[in-house]
């Protein structure tokens, strides 16, 4: 599976990182938008979802720029928007993802996904508790999406823990015309 590349962008004073209108030429371009996620209905882990979902708007939100969500208030979170542009096979997304150090009260682990339509792109479970960490990962789109396509994120664990997801961008073409 390829990697995606998570580009941590600057924020000043909650400005939207990336230009979000239509792209006129050259790159990034954002994919998706830090301040429009919303609290999906169902993911493509609806076998893990928990009975009752307990995650009010107060536990996740834009941060900063990113989506920032606090799993000791959102203890499970599938989050959806629609897509701001076209996607190619062959573009490449980019996106940063970090979080602070990861508690449990007892061993247990952590799932995070990011996935565009029904295709999960990336994921990560990891064993807790576990040290602070930032990742930046880079993934070649494998099946075209046109704009609208849903685009989602997913996380939960066991813990008082906050994530931070930096907006996701089309940094590289396959489309010369771009």
């Amino acid at each position: 599976m390829s990697g995606l590349w998570f580009v941590l962008w600057a924020c000043q004073g909650g400005d939207t990182l990336v230009d979000t209108s239509e792209p006129t030429g050259g790159l990034p371009w954002a994919v998706v938008d830090a301040l429009v996620w919303a609290l999906a209905e169902s993911d493509p882990f609806d076998a893990e979802r928990p009975e009752t979902v307990d995650c009010p708007d107060w536990g996740y939100g834009e941060e900063y720029g990113t989506l920032e969500v606090e799993t000791d208030v959102c203890t499970y979170g599938s989050f959806t928007q629609p897509t701001l542009v076209d996607l190619a096979e062959g573009d490449v997304l980019t996106m940063d993802l970090w979080y602070g150090s990861l508690w449990a009260s007892e061993p247990a682990q952590s799932h995070i996904a990011l996935g565009v339509g029904e295709e999960v792109i990336w994921e990560q479970i990891l064993d807790l508790p576990a040290d602070a960490d930032a990742h930046r990962l880079a993934l070649e789109v494998e099946q075209a999406a046109p704009a609208g396509s849903a685009a989602w994120l997913h996380v939960h664990n066991h813990g008082a823990n906050t994530y931070n997801f930096a907006p996701l961008v089309l940094s590289g073409s396959a489309v010369q015309s771009r």
